[in-house]
């Protein structure tokens, strides 16, 4: 068995223990909720950060950076295009965006000028750590044993740990699309992990509120819309290509009824998602301990 392969199949078998874990729903909304702050902060970013292609770029390049330290841009392009996150140039519009915005620092290599050399400036390092803790934190709902800190992330040991685990991940070529491709529906648009979320979300609570059965809801999309800071007409869009795609029936404006396997997909997509941090902080799902026990 190749090393991917064996990796794949821990974060199946981590996916499929979260995914029967009774605290799975709360731990979601947990997450939805954490991002939504984060978006308070800084929508714009957020926005287009949060979107497959785009997010794999900023994570490989912190990746490499605690792995590798300082690394050459053309090295984490090589493995980014590799990995068709991106077109070539998509991928050096990032770099650049990246730069522009004070997030990332870029200086020639001493012993050969042609050679640029990258590393996250500490304003791309805060960013992150507060996406990180969004998906970090939840896992205090699915192992209540767990007492993860909410300043989990400023330790750097903690950080540098948790990235080594992830870049053993991407060198591998290890990412959740890959065991779940139909994902790509939702995470490779503008926000569209959250929209994703937030349709989950607002079905659960409507059959909640209906005896356990699912049926037709109202889904909010002035608020999803403000609260994502996309418009109306992107998360429409959105919708209807999942309508168009099976997963989901609009029966007028705002009305929606999402299909049994719609509600399996974004379970096993979160399950993975979870799962990744289980992986990344070397817990043991059957032995979870107090996070600052030794």
């Amino acid at each position: 068995m190749s090393k991917k392969q064996e990796l794949i199949e821990k974060l199946c078998a981590y996916g499929n223990g979260i995914n029967e874990n009774s605290g799975f729903d709360e731990a979601v909304k947990r997450h939805y909720d954490l991002m939504a702050k984060i978006y308070e902060k800084n929508s714009l970013f957020y926005k287009t950060i949060i979107r497959e292609s785009r997010i794999y770029i900023v994570i490989a390049i912190l990746c490499f950076f605690y792995s590798r330290g300082k690394t050459s841009q053309a090295e984490v392009r090589e493995y980014c295009k590799s990995m068709k996150f991106a077109s070539g140039n998509s991928i050096d519009s990032q770099f650049f965006f990246l730069r522009v915005s004070g997030r990332l620092e870029a200086v020639r290599n001493s012993e050969n000028k042609r050679i640029l050399m990258i590393s996250p400036t500490e304003k791309l390092l805060a960013e992150e750590r507060e996406y990180i803790t969004s998906a970090l934190l939840p896992l205090n709902v699915l192992f209540p044993a767990l007492q993860l800190p909410p300043d989990f992330m400023s330790d750097e040991a903690n950080v540098v740990a948790m990235h080594r685990n992830m870049y053993e991940l991407l060198i591998n070529r290890v990412i959740i699309s890959q065991v779940v491709p139909e994902v790509h529906l939702f995470t490779e648009k503008d926000s569209g992990h959250m929209i994703f979320i937030s349709l989950y979300l607002e079905a659960l609570t409507y059959k909640r509120r209906n005896n356990n059965q699912p049926g037709i809801f109202e889904y909010p999309y002035n608020t999803v819309s403000k609260t994502l800071a996309v418009s109306r007409t992107h998360v429409r869009r959105i919708v209807n290509a999942a309508a168009k795609a099976g997963w989901m029936t609009v029966h007028d404006n705002s009305r929606i009824e999402v299909t049994a396997a719609f509600m399996k997909l974004l379970r096993n997509y979160m399950a993975l998602y979870f799962a990744l941090g289980v992986y990344c902080l070397e817990l043991e799902p059957g032995n979870i301990r107090p996070w600052a026990e030794p």
